[in-house]
């Protein structure tokens, strides 16, 4: 006979006629009964449910974050086709004044990589951004510092004012 504090499925009888029946272990670890009678089974699969479900709250959030950031560049191009198609963005251009002066993409915000938190109360952190200076690193970390301060939409120019063909609007120094 089984063990009471042990469940009978477990066990099997040796089937001798000739002995008093025995008790072996049950070795068939495949078999259903055994599986739903194991506390260790039951625990691991409720950690695997458990990961499972973490696991695809973590994924859900990396995909959200991924598509609200749009961290993508433009190319020089890719903001001259924007701007011919009218898009709606605002185009910053993080140089200093002089170098801003001397010739800048019409509608250009000036807004100084060094100075650029003075004008955060300007930009609204929903619109879209577009990034430009001379060759792109300014840009890239003004896009960064953008970022920084809740900026979702911002996109560095690459290859900057360098990279750009298109007409520029050229102010004398005032």
């Amino acid at each position: 006979m089984p063990k009471k504090d042990k469940p009978a499925a477990a066990y099997r009888l040796s089937g001798q006629a000739d002995r008093q029946a025995s008790e072996e272990p049950l070795e068939a670890i495949g078999s259903v009964s055994n599986l739903t009678q194991s506390p260790w089974l039951g625990h691991k699969a409720l950690l695997l449910v458990g990961l499972l479900i973490v696991t695809s709250f973590v994924l859900i959030a990396c995909a959200k974050t991924t598509a609200v950031s749009e961290e993508v560049d433009w190319t020089a191009q890719q903001l001259a086709d924007k701007l011919a198609a009218g898009d709606a963005f605002r185009l910053i251009d993080v140089r200093e004044p002089d170098e801003y002066m001397a010739g800048h993409i019409l509608g250009a915000e000036l807004m100084p990589l060094g100075r650029l938190t003075e004008y955060l109360d300007q930009l609204k952190p929903d619109e879209v951004i577009a990034v430009i200076c001379r060759s792109g690193n300014r840009s890239q970390q003004a896009v960064r510092l953008l970022k920084q301060h809740g900026y979702t939409r911002v996109h560095n120019v690459t290859g900057g004012m360098s990279a750009w063909r298109g007409p520029v609007e050229i102010r004398s120094g005032q």
